[in-house]
């Protein structure tokens, strides 16, 4: 049962169901029965009714002692219970008969088995089949950052004072890649910054430049471009205006 936790996505719940609603009481009949003659046509459901509470019992006492209810837990719990029941079955020298009912029976149980080996093979081709196990694209991408991440309007500025915008520019490529941050504001001078990034790391900085004085409202657009690209990484703008209030000319 923890080989199982290596699986993942609808392949792990094919493969642990049955282990979940058999195994314990499974484990659990055959040593509360020792050497008397099983039948196989109620034991299933009687080792699905033990296995549920098996599980009950291994979440109060996960509780009695104070232990969150994780996985592992369930999975120490249920080795527990497995091999306690393998103990007793070894100590009352319980034969195979104890579970499969009788010799004769054996053929008929392996038939029972291997069909369901078959099922559980076919549903966990399908699933696998279903799943989308492809990576996520690389990609680059840029963000206003610090303050700014929550500018929604027009921003305000003091008349021809510095204005320092943050920015983050994010690697999710496999290689290293080298950018360009590109300001643009008509009528005004911006930095321009080069940035180099191995996978998976993160730039953060600032463009730096001044507003105009006079005309209405002014557009900062900033282009983020990849050494290489054909088309940039991404832009973010943002739009300012000289003091608290528009001029009486830009008013609507």
């Amino acid at each position: 049962m923890t080989a199982a936790l290596a699986l993942d996505g609808p392949l792990r719940a094919v493969v642990e169901l049955p282990l979940v609603l058999l195994l314990p009481g499974t484990s659990i009949l055959a040593a509360l029965r020792g050497v008397g003659p099983a039948r196989p046509a109620s034991d299933v459901g009687l080792a699905v009714v033990l296995s549920f509470a098996a599980w009950i019992l291994i979440s109060l006492a996960a509780f009695a002692v104070g232990q969150p209810l994780t996985t592992t837990v369930f999975i120490v719990g249920s080795n527990v219970v497995v091999g306690v029941s393998a103990v007793i079955c070894a100590v009352r020298r319980a034969p195979l008969t104890t579970i499969v009912g009788s010799d004769a029976r054996r053929g008929q149980v392996a038939l029972v088995l291997l069909a369901a080996v078959a099922v559980a093979g076919c549903c966990a081709a399908v699933a696998i089949g279903a799943s989308d196990t492809r990576a996520p694209s690389p990609y680059s991408e840029v963000a206003l950052a610090g303050q700014w991440a929550g500018v929604s309007s027009v921003v305000s500025v003091t008349r021809g004072a510095p204005v320092s915008v943050d920015l983050v520019v994010a690697n999710h490529t496999s290689g290293t890649r080298s950018y360009t941050v590109v300001p643009a504001m008509s009528g005004a001078r911006w930095t321009v910054r080069t940035v180099r990034l191995d996978p998976g790391m993160t730039w953060r900085g600032s463009v730096r430049g001044t507003v105009p004085v006079g005309g209405c409202l002014h557009r900062l657009l900033v282009t983020v471009n990849e050494s290489g690209a054909a088309a940039p990484v991404g832009t973010v703008t943002l739009w300012f205006q000289n003091g608290t209030r528009l001029p009486k000319a830009c008013r609507p």
